[in-house]
Formats: structure tokens, sequence, C-alpha cells
């Protein structure tokens, strides 16, 4: 999803945006072919993968669940921090524990895992003299993301 161009993931519907990005995914990982995809068949031999899910084991599976907290590490990778907030100073109102990186998991370069917090910000810091005084803004950032005051 964040390799699309802007113009078609402004344009495109949320489900166009998901098909494109699953798509990119096949492809570079090797599991599907561009026929294969424009088709909607196979049309050459699997490629073999570790840790199959099987229809039959997909309940317990989601019964089961999966956690994504990891220990931390501080990667370096592109930010998904909207552009309005850079360089504005925010207050950490919640830390919401150690998680997988998805700037770089979803690159398959790897879990990375780092903090996720919710930070808010003043309105006023952000835009200027704002309709209501007391009005933030929260979003929740990466430890990357954030820069230490």
């Amino acid at each position: 999803r964040e390799s699309l161009p802007p113009a078609k993931y402004l344009t495109w519907s949320y489900y166009e945006i998901w098909i494109a990005g699953l798509s990119k995914l096949l492809l570079d990982r090797g599991l599907a072919t561009k026929d294969e995809i424009a088709s909607g068949r196979m049309q050459v031999a699997a490629k073999k993968v570790a840790g199959k899910l099987f229809a039959k084991d997909v309940a317990t599976a989601l019964a089961k669940g999966g956690p994504t907290s990891r220990e931390n590490m501080h990667p370096t990778t592109h930010t998904r921090l909207p552009r309005y907030l850079r360089g504005h100073e925010g207050e950490i109102m919640r830390l919401h524990g150690t998680h997988i990186f998805p700037d770089t998991n979803a690159h398959g370069k790897g879990e990375h895992p780092q903090a996720l917090y919710t930070v808010r910000f003043s309105t006023h810091d952000i835009w200027g003299e704002p309709r209501h005084p007391r009005d933030t803004v929260s979003a929740d950032l990466w430890e990357s993301y954030l820069d230490p005051a």
C-alpha cells in the first residue's frame, strides 16, 4: 500500500488499495506471477513455504491468537508520521507496549519491534488559532518517529 503512487492511493477504494498491496506482496515474494494474479488461477507450481495454515486449522489458530509484542529495538526506516505533526511538540498520553513495526515488516525487512505511543498535540500549535482553544489531535506513533525533547 505504501508503494502506490499518490494519485492511485487517493482515488482508489479501500479494497482496490488492499488488493494492490496484497498483489505486490505476492509478486515480491515469488508466490504468484502477474499472469496468475490477472487470471485468478495458478499457472506454475506453488513455491514451498514454511508454516502452512490449512482450512481445517483456521478456527483453532484464530482462537489461539498470536501476540505482536516483542523486545524493543530502534530501526531506521521510513515514517508514517503525518507531515502536519512533524516538528511539533506533543505529550505522550499512553504506552501501548512494544510491537512488530509494520513499516519494515510489511516490506519483508524484519519485525524490528518498538514501542507504540498515543501522543496528543494542541491544534493551536499545529494550525494556529483553533476554533476551540482546548482542541487536540492524538496520533498513535512509533518510537522511532519521536524526537525526545
